[in-house]
């Protein structure tokens, strides 16, 4: 259900993980929404300094998870997940 969201070619997608990632895109310094259908942002918990956070990403044209360290003054989408105990 989720890959109907996605921009083509969407490439690889399974959601075999279960994950369901939407593709909110993010809201940038020019406040506006950007890249919406084509990115899932997610915020972590992992902060680099008081301007920048650990960022995970998704995106139609790979198949593979990314990391970076983005801008505190973006807009991310946040996953919450329990703890498995």
């Amino acid at each position: 259900m989720g890959a109907l969201y996605w921009a083509h070619p969407n490439t690889d997608a399974s959601n075999l993980s279960g994950f369901t990632a939407l593709p909110g895109g993010h809201w940038d310094v020019k406040e506006s929404f950007s890249r919406m259908g084509h990115y899932a942002y997610f915020w972590t918990c992992d902060s680099y300094d008081s301007l920048f956070a650990h960022e995970c990403s998704l995106n139609f044209e790979t198949s593979y998870f990314l990391q970076d360290w983005g801008s505190k003054q973006r807009g991310m989408s946040v996953r919450c997940i329990k703890d498995a105990e």
